[in-house]
């Protein structure tokens, strides 16, 4: 069986060798929520909401793209606080790109901990940040595609390495003595590293730019370029063979060259960008001082820059588990101080409603959470905005007839007052009866968004676990709906009558 991508026939031996790196993780599978990420990234009919409540699901792919998105590379006016301010600033496309490249780096990194891995995946995390530095001075206008294809460039040697360890050794040793990586892993693997490559993308289906620099697929691009200048500084700060100044010369001039500039330093560009870049902490255990090191040893090029730091680590970034978690109320009140400044700024209405459901999402705990309003015309409750642990649920899975007046849902609506539910209390709630199934629901708790005296909606939150909803919760969610009914109330008293 042959199959064709990029022009480059992909021959059964190298199918047989993917599919081997991807048994044995070294091409870790995409897992749920990156998948729905890229289903709904490509879906029209997507909201920011629906794409950021499937990356809330993950709290460290949540952190990563925050800290992504705020780093001064992206440069926003103001700091993104939340995962909705960050989707609508990236855009989805881009969204998908950095969710698949953290996910990717991160299942794999799990699978790898010895130092040679390790400092191979510091290697590639920093080609990454360094490639995106670069393209700033370029003038590239998507530097986040350009972040994922440094961070991806050497994602097939780190899959070989990680799958077929002496058989790298062999290909690593070749490469160093002057063999092409193409004659290289010709004579090791019997394939060329270019069919690797095409595999690659195909797997992940990684599109654009990320695509045209893994494949090679137009040696002039100046964006490759300044990749490949990432990927050979990197290796030398984590490889074996130390850099020194005559080395570094050689790559300012190549940059200085290629980016116009009299005078650059790409010394210079690599304290900048990866001595402020939060993720070295949390990834690798490194910190300013220990890049400010690493570099000073590299201009050195007496030692092994690597070498000189402390041992590296798996940090907290790569492990949910290790991240330090915020207290409810520490998050509630930062959450009611974004509500407070969006309100001031005349906001778009669904900003506000995606902020508030990102904050009864975080603040209250609650693994469903669904944002209602009334549909006049077929005189139904249906949902317009869902966070949900469950892949396959919609928030148009939420409708209820208000003629189905036994459900507590609907008398909250009519009667205009918030309810909690327990389950064994004898009352059943009255959802769609598939959508019940899904949930399997031990706590509820709802609240009607009353605007002019007159309910427009409401907020539906629940959770599967037996901890159940208490007074204050339902004061904090309370508080965000005002936030909301106060804007909606806004826009009300502008729209002529």
């Amino acid at each position: 069986m042959k199959k064709k991508k990029q022009e480059v026939v992909i021959s059964d031996k190298a199918f047989a060798l993917l599919g081997q790196m991807r048994k044995q993780g070294g091409l870790p599978a995409l897992n749920e929520n990156i998948q729905d990420i890229f289903r709904l990234s490509n879906d029209t009919q997507t909201s920011a909401a629906d794409l950021a409540g499937v990356i809330m699901r993950d709290c460290g792919l949540a952190s990563n793209l925050l800290m992504a998105a705020n780093s001064l590379t992206f440069a926003p006016r103001t700091p993104l606080k939340t995962i909705t301010a960050a989707v609508t600033f990236l855009g989805f496309d881009q969204v998908y790109l950095m969710a698949l490249a953290f996910s990717v780096f991160k299942q794999n990194m799990r699978e790898n901990f010895d130092q040679d891995m390790l400092r191979l995946y510091a290697s590639s995390y920093f080609s990454g940040i360094i490639s995106m530095e670069l393209s700033r001075f370029y003038g590239y206008t998507a530097p986040e595609e350009v972040f994922v294809a440094g961070l991806f460039y050497n994602l097939p040697c780190l899959a070989l390495a990680g799958t077929f360890p002496e058989e790298y050794e062999r290909l690593d040793q070749l490469v160093k003595s002057g063999h092409s990586m193409e004659d290289a892993c010709m004579q090791v693997f019997e394939v060329s590293y270019e069919e690797i490559c095409v595999g690659v993308v195909e797997l992940y289906r990684i599109p654009g730019k990320v695509e045209d620099v893994l494949v090679r697929k137009e040696k002039r691009d100046d964006i490759l370029h300044l990749i490949e200048a990432a990927s050979h500084v990197t290796g030398m700060l984590f490889g074996k063979n130390p850099g020194g100044r005559q080395e570094l010369d050689k790559i300012d001039r190549k940059l200085g060259k290629l980016l116009k500039k009299h005078s650059f330093s790409i010394t210079d560009i690599i304290r900048q960008s990866c001595g402020q870049d939060k993720n070295m902490v949390r990834f690798f255990n490194l910190n300013p001082d220990d890049i400010d090191m690493m570099v000073n040893v590299l201009e050195w090029g007496k030692a092994i820059p690597a070498q000189v730091v402390n041992k590296l680590g798996i940090g907290e970034g790569l492990d949910d588990t290790l991240t330090p978690r915020e207290s409810r109320e520490t998050i509630f009140n930062s959450y009611m101080q974004e509500l407070f400044l969006l309100r001031r700024s005349r906001p778009d209405l669904n900003q506000v409603l995606m902020l508030a459901q990102e904050a009864i999402y975080n603040s209250l705990g609650a693994p469903e959470v669904f944002t209602t309003f009334i549909d006049q015309d077929t005189n139904v409750l249906k949902g317009r905005f869902s966070v949900s642990s469950k892949s396959a649920i919609e928030a148009k899975d939420l409708t209820i007839p208000l003629v189905r007046n036994s459900s507590p849902v609907i008398r909250c609506f009519v009667e205009k007052i918030p309810f909690r539910w327990s389950e064994g209390s004898n009352i059943e709630l009255g959802l769609p009866e598939n959508l019940s199934g899904r949930l399997r629901l031990k706590h509820a708790l709802f609240a009607p968004l009353v605007v002019n005296d007159r309910a427009i909606g409401l907020y539906f939150i629940g959770r599967a676990e037996d901890e159940p909803f208490t007074t204050l919760d339902e004061i904090w969610l309370a508080q965000i709906i005002e936030n909301v009914e106060i804007v909606c109330e806004r826009i009300r008293r502008n729209r002529p009558e």
